[in-house]
């Protein structure tokens, strides 16, 4: 591989790590929010939220750890 190439691989890895970063403070900054819009009689409205899109988040632990049962002698 050429030092060229490598230098345009690294350059378009960079500009999509560049694109997910901007996304990602996109949907930070306006997840949840509503845009209205009225112009000639005609009503506009926009909203973004992510947070329905994403499934719940349980706090089970991974492990489950249980204790040998004792024997009465």
């Amino acid at each position: 591989m050429s030092d060229s190439t490598a230098t345009m691989l690294g350059a378009y890895a960079g500009y999509i790590s560049l694109g997910i970063a901007i996304g990602g403070m996109v949907v930070t900054v306006f997840n949840r929010k509503r845009c209205r819009s009225m112009c000639c009689g005609y009503i506009a409205e926009a909203s973004l939220d992510v947070s329905s899109l994403t499934p719940p988040t349980t706090d089970k632990p991974s492990v489950v750890v249980e204790e040998p049962p004792t024997s009465n002698k």
